[in-house]
């Protein structure tokens, strides 16, 4: 009798001590990430083809904003600062409350502007650049977890082809470059509608001339001639149609105006760069050449996306990450899930981090742990989604609901949350009759979610974290479960 129970006392602590050194070399795997902290960042170009303060395409664009989620979008065709406070305010923010929009300065009726991730970034300036037709905009901002600033022109280019055209934009592209060739800050990126026909043309050539002092540029393709060649079908960026209707152009996918090209340093350097194959035309399968882009199949995207694009703009947007290394006010957190007042580990969940109601992140547990990654310094709000049974309630749930009642027990603040199954802001006698009703199969749920969450605000503030979440099946109050 005495060997058995000797068994059980030791089997039962090597459980324990397997538990918690599952949780030790979680931990101790994580702790790399307190040097190698970055943050990768989605940076969007979008020609949104003389938007003002139109209703129907929002639905459109709000669809193609939602999957793509940047961080930073320029957009070129947008007509005063009503549109600008539209798009912000029905597109971006439709199901967010993140994104801010740059300081907007009007030139003509299709003008350049910012919009950003403030989460992400603040906003420091943009600075008109003068040219013969259009004005470029440089935009800067500042990445507030690594402290780091980029700089990001935004330009719309004079159209349509022609000797004259042609000698607009390479005159304008003159003006780019003696920006570029004395900046002091050696990460920028150019990005909008180039309008640009082949890379023969001067405007093309100059931006990559490095024996034009240090401004030069750099694209991620290379290939040579006349855009409009099905031999790159895989870059085009206009027209998404092959009708006319809205003002747009049509023709379909045929030429590559929309693109988004990069410092010397953004290519080289180990700091702040281009994430290798990131740059991507979106929507663009490399399949409709002469063709809309939602003409079926589309392989790039789903044919909801494919017909918001077409009947969005004339342009596709042209997406890239840029990776920005040392950033020190991002936190990775390391964490747990376990039952409350007992070492029950809750194998399988989904963890959820807000910031001001939006979704930050979202992870799966994996027995019981789980790791958020660039984290930016914060207050956040932790929700969980227990993928387990509920249950542990019973009749001594109910008995002790109603001692605590009466007062003959006290229960702490997590307690008289999980023993409030009717959500009335108090523990009564009526919490404990519906506890018993439940448990004996009278009704099969409560005005109370199934599982709590002990505390559900956290302040994120050092590079590595761990937290500990507790949580409990709403009922049961002895913690049986």
């Amino acid at each position: 009798m005495c060997n058995t129970l000797l068994k059980i006392i030791i089997s039962f602590c090597m459980i324990n001590i397997f538990t918690y050194m599952k949780k030790l070399i979680f931990i101790l795997l994580m702790i790399p990430s307190i040097v190698y902290s970055q943050d990768t960042v989605k940076i969007v170009t979008y020609n949104l083809l003389n938007y003002d303060d139109d209703i129907d395409r929002n639905n459109y664009f709000k669809l193609i904003i939602d999957e793509i989620k940047p961080d930073v979008l320029v957009v070129q065709e947008i007509k005063n600062q009503i549109a600008v406070d539209n798009f912000l305010d029905n597109v971006l923010n439709y199901n967010s409350t993140n994104y801010e929009a740059g300081t907007f300065i009007v030139n003509t009726n299709i003008n350049n502007a910012i919009y950003y991730n403030s989460v992400k970034f603040s906003f420091i300036s943009n600075t008109p650049i003068p040219t013969i037709s259009r004005d470029l905009n440089q935009f800067r901002l500042l990445h507030i977890a690594s402290n780091d600033t980029i700089d990001l022109i935004g330009l719309h280019l004079k159209s349509s082809q022609g000797s004259t055209n042609q000698y607009t934009r390479e005159t304008q592209i003159d003006s780019l470059r003696k920006v570029t060739n004395s900046l002091s800050n050696p990460y920028f990126i150019v990005l909008g509608d180039f309008n640009i026909y082949s890379t023969n043309e001067q405007a093309y050539q100059k931006m990559f001339d490095p024996t034009i002092s240090t401004g030069k540029l750099n694209d991620v393709y290379t290939f040579s001639g006349t855009m409009n060649n099905s031999s790159f079908s895989y870059a085009h960026t206009q027209s998404t149609r092959t009708r006319n209707f809205e003002g747009g152009s049509s023709g379909g996918l045929d030429d590559r105006f929309d693109m988004i090209l990069f410092s010397d340093s953004l290519i080289n350097s180990s700091s702040i760069y281009l994430l290798p194959n990131s740059y991507i035309p979106y929507g663009n399968d490399g399949q409709h050449y002469n063709d809309s882009i939602n003409q079926i199949p589309n392989l790039s995207v789903n044919q909801i996306i494919a017909d918001a694009l077409h009947y969005a703009s004339d342009h596709l947007p042209v997406i890239c990450e840029v990776v920005f290394e040392n950033a020190s006010n991002l936190s990775s957190i390391q964490g747990s899930i376990d039952y409350y007042n007992s070492n029950t580990t809750i194998n399988s969940a989904t963890i959820y981090l807000y910031n001001n109601g939006n979704i930050i992140d979202s992870v799966e547990s994996t027995n019981g742990t789980f790791l958020l990654n660039n984290i930016p310094f914060g207050e956040y709000e932790i929700s969980v989604k227990v993928n387990e049974v509920w249950g542990g309630v019973n009749s001594t749930d109910a008995l002790l609901m109603q001692h605590q009642y009466l007062g003959i027990i006290n229960f702490d603040l997590f307690e008289n949350k999980i023993a409030d199954v009717n959500n009335s802001q108090s523990v009564n006698s009526t919490d404990a009759l519906t506890t018993r009703m439940r448990f004996t199969n009278i009704i099969n749920s409560f005005d109370l979610e199934d599982w709590l969450i002990e505390n559900n605000i956290i302040e994120v503030n050092s590079p590595n974290q761990y937290l500990n979440i507790k949580v409990n099946c709403s009922g049961d109050v002895n913690h049986s479960y």
